[in-house]
């Protein structure tokens, strides 16, 4: 761990695979494409006040990068807000912080 930078990727990860339906471990892509994955993404918090912003490969329709939107210190929390990717959330959950039900767009 160390400390990140503002536009610094925090995490890039490649799917292992696409699945038509969301699930825990997925990051949705497109409406009918959800991306699986088994490490380090799995781990990313949401946050209605994320540290990161997702981003998909236009290179690689199966890599999935989030950057910090602004510094981040060694140690803090690796966030992005789930809404900015999902529409039909699997698991619908109540955010922490806020109150807010978190089940999609």
């Amino acid at each position: 761990a160390r400390d990140l930078a503002a536009g610094e990727v925090a995490i890039e990860e490649r799917a292992s695979c696409k699945r038509g339906e969301p699930n825990r471990y997925t990051v949705q892509s497109r409406p009918d494409c959800h991306l699986e994955f088994s490490a380090d993404i799995r781990f990313a918090n949401h946050s209605f006040s994320p540290t990161c912003t997702a981003r998909l490969s236009e290179e690689d329709d199966l890599l999935f990068r989030l950057v910090a939107i602004e510094d981040i210190p060694e140690g803090s929390p690796i966030t992005y807000d789930y809404l900015s990717t999902e529409t039909k959330l699997s698991h619908p959950f109540t955010d922490g912080e806020t109150g807010l039900l978190v089940s999609g767009q």
